[in-house]
């Protein structure tokens, strides 16, 4: 079978995600942060869009990839064609993500409140137990603080569902 195989940029926008206005970006500094991917602790979650841009499939801790040395290389062609999508045009997302606060894939939080204004979540958790909360987000807090720069993160609510997040306080 004959493939036509286009690569093309797509502002994660367009496929539903949260970014930046131009005026927040407009106020950041530019920086390289350093960081790897790290196979102990970070994963991928992968996203399959059709032509009309909506998500059609999505694996939470996709495990198809390679790590040489520090170099992650990634295969859209054969993960499309694993997952039976061979025909048609897709187009395919990856989110590189580090858990936080002593969450995994398997062992996620939820959302117990909503402030009246919705600014503010309180998280809950019936897999994490309360001592690994608690040193998980003393971790991330200190993080915060030590960095040169005013760093913010994303709390994933899964199929494409990131939200930025730049603040955390403990109850």
């Amino acid at each position: 079978m004959n493939k036509n195989i286009y690569i093309e940029d797509i502002p994660s926008i367009e496929l539903g995600g949260q970014l930046y206005t131009s005026e927040d970006t407009s106020l950041i500094s530019s920086f390289e942060t350093g960081s790897n991917f790290n196979p102990d602790k970070d994963y991928i979650e992968y996203l399959v869009f059709n032509g009309n841009k909506q998500v059609v499939d999505t694996v939470s801790n996709l495990g198809t990839y390679i790590l040489y040395d520090n170099d992650l290389n990634i295969f859209p062609e054969q993960d499309l064609d694993d997952r039976g999508y061979n025909q048609g045009q897709y187009y395919t997302l990856y989110h590189f993500l580090t858990p936080l606060l002593s969450s995994s894939v398997d062992s996620p939080y939820y959302i117990s409140e909503i402030s009246s204004d919705r600014t503010e979540i309180r998280l809950a958790s019936t897999d994490i137990i309360a001592n690994d909360i608690l040193t998980g987000a003393e971790a991330l807090i200190n993080n915060l603080e030590t960095l040169p720069y005013y760093e913010d993160f994303f709390l994933n609510f899964g199929a494409n569902n990131l939200i930025i997040a730049n603040n955390i306080l403990i109850d």
